[in-house]
C-alpha cells in the first residue's frame, strides 16, 4: 500500500483544486474547491467505500487527531458515519416536545402541507384525510406518544378495516406518508408501517374483493339519456353531458364556458379540475354533436337566470357549482321513481346495486369492446382509454409513445353520442 506524504499546513494551503491525500492518518484527504475546502476520511467496510466529512474550520493538526479517533473506532468495528447519524437522531428525539402524540404529529404534518400549498387545489382530499384520521386512526393511536407506536399498532388499525382491501390500502398509504415525514423531521428513526402488511399476511388476514362502481348496462344507456332529456333541467343536462363525454364528476360540475371550443368541438379540462395532476398530461375531450346540443340547451335555460361562467350552475345555491353528492342524490330520486314503475329501478345488472355517475364510464368502456356490436374489432382499446383520460399505462408514462389519437377519439366519441341518443332518434 502506498503511504501518502505527510503534508504541512502550508503545503495543504498551496494545493490546487481537487482531492488530495494529506497523510498522517490512513485515508485522511482534503477536497479543495475554488472558494472552500473540506477534510474527510476515506475508509472501506465489507468492500464498500465510505467518505466521512470532518468538521469545517479546524486546523490540520486537530483534524489529524480527530481522524485518528475515528480510525480507532473503525478498528473496533464502529462505522463513524452510522455512529454520528445515530447520535444525531437521539439528540433530535430528545428535542421533541415532551409527550408528542400522534394527533399532534398529524397536526404538524397537515400544517406543513398547507405551507407548501399542497392543499390549495385539494380541499376535498384534505377533508377526507381529516375524516380518516378521526374515524380509523385516532381512536387507536391518537393519544399515544409517537415514539411508542409499533408495527402491532399499525396492524391493529389496518385489521379494523373489516377486510376492505381498498380502505386498508388508503389508510396504510396515509400512515406511511405521516411516518416518513416524521423520519425526515428526525422525530422517529423507523417506519412502523414497513412490516405491518407482511405481518398481516403471516397472520392469515384476507381482504375482501375490491368492489367496482355500479354501472348501467350499455343497452339501457339510451333509455336513461332519454329520461334525462325529458326532465330537461340544468342538473339533468349536466348528467347527460357527463355521460356523452365519459367525464368524471368534478370536471363536469366545475366546468366553465371558456373551456369549450365550439368551433373545434373540443373541451379542454384544466389541471386543477382533473383527478390526475401533472403539466405534461393531455386533457382534451372530443365533443360529439349530442354533447354540443346539450350545451346549447343549457345556454337557453341559463338565460332566465343570467349567464354564468359555470356551464352548469346550481340555480338554487347562488349559482355555485353543484356539490360532489349531487349525482348520488339525483340517481336516488330517479331510481325510486323507476322502481315504482318496474320494481327494479336503475341498477347494475350484475350486482343489483343502484348505479353511479362514475359507473357510466364503465358502460362506455364495455360498449367500446362489445363483440355483439362489432366494436371489439372496430376500435382500438388504447383509444377508449384516451377517451376516458386515463394515463398511459407503459412504464415510461408516454415518454416514447406520444400519439393522442385525435382522429380515432373523435370517431369513437361521435359513435358513442349516436348510441346514447338512439332512443330519442327512434321516437
Amino acid at each position: 500500500m502506498k503511504i501518502a506524504k505527510v503534508l504541512s499546513q502550508k503545503e495543504v494551503e498551496t494545493l490546487p483544486e481537487g482531492i488530495h491525500n494529506v497523510g498522517g492518518v490512513l485515508g485522511l484527504c482534503i477536497r479543495k474547491q475554488k472558494t472552500t475546502y473540506r477534510y474527510f476520511l476515506r475508509y472501506h467496510i465489507d468492500g464498500r467505500r465510505f467518505c466521512f466529512n470532518l468538521p469545517r474550520g479546524l486546523p490540520l493538526k486537530q483534524v489529524r487527531v480527530l481522524a485518528q479517533t475515528y480510525r480507532q473506532k473503525l478498528d473496533q468495528g464502529i462505522n463513524p458515519k452510522e455512529d454520528v447519524k445515530t447520535k444525531k437522531s437521539k439528540v433530535a428525539q430528545s428535542l421533541i416536545v415532551d409527550g408528542m402524540t400522534f394527533r399532534q404529529l398529524t397536526s404538524q404534518w397537515c400544517d406543513y402541507r398547507e405551507k407548501i400549498h399542497y392543499w390549495d387545489n385539494r380541499q376535498k382530499e384534505y377533508k377526507v384525510v381529516l375524516a380518516r384520521f378521526q374515524k380509523y386512526i385516532y381512536p387507536i393511536i391518537g393519544n399515544k406518544n409517537i415514539l411508542n407506536i409499533t408495527t402491532d399498532d399499525v396492524v391493529t388499525i389496518l385489521s379494523a378495516m373489516n377486510g376492505s382491501e381498498s380502505m386498508t390500502e388508503k389508510i396504510k398509504t396515509l400512515l406511511n406518508h405521516v411516518f416518513k415525514w416524521a423520519i425526515v423531521k428526525k422525530y422517529r428513526t423507523d417506519n412502523p408501517v414497513d412490516h405491518a402488511c407482511m405481518l398481516m399476511k403471516d397472520m392469515g388476514m384476507k381482504y375482501k374483493d375490491i368492489r367496482n362502481q355500479p354501472s348501467l348496462d350499455f343497452h339501457e344507456v339510451p333509455s336513461f339519456i332519454k329520461r334525462l332529456m325529458e326532465i330537461h333541467t340544468i342538473p339533468s343536462l349536466m348528467f347527460c353531458f357527463s355521460i356523452l363525454t365519459c367525464a368524471r364528476s368534478q370536471t363536469v360540475r366545475l366546468m366553465t364556458w371558456k373551456e369549450i371550443d365550439f368551433e373545434k368541438k373540443i373541451w379542454t379540462v384544466p389541471e386543477e379540475h382533473d383527478k390526475v395532476k401533472g403539466g405534461t398530461r393531455f386533457r382534451t375531450i372530443m365533443l360529439n354533436e349530442q354533447s354540443l346540443y346539450v350545451l346549447k340547451e343549457c345556454k337557453k335555460l341559463q338565460q332566465s337566470y343570467g349567464l354564468n361562467q359555470l356551464v352548469f350552475p346550481n340555480v338554487h345555491c347562488c349559482l355555485q357549482p353543484y356539490s360532489d353528492n349531487f349525482f348520488m342524490s339525483f340517481i336516488r330520486v330517479e331510481h325510486e321513481r323507476k322502481k315504482k314503475d318496474d320494481s327494479v329501478g336503475w341498477v347494475d345488472a350484475k350486482t343489483g346495486l343502484r348505479i353511479t355517475q362514475h359507473g357510466f364510464r364503465s358502460s362506455f368502456k364495455t360498449w367500446s369492446v362489445s363483440d355483439e356490436l362489432g366494436n371489439n374489432k372496430k376500435y382500438d382499446r388504447n383509444v377508449s382509454e384516451y377517451c376516458l383520460l386515463h394515463s398511459k399505462s407503459d412504464p415510461y408514462k408516454g415518454g416514447y409513445e406520444r400519439c393522442s389519437f385525435e382522429v380515432a377519439r373523435r370517431e369513437m366519441m361521435d359513435d358513442w353520442g349516436k348510441w346514447c341518443w338512439s332512443a330519442i332518434n327512434n321516437e
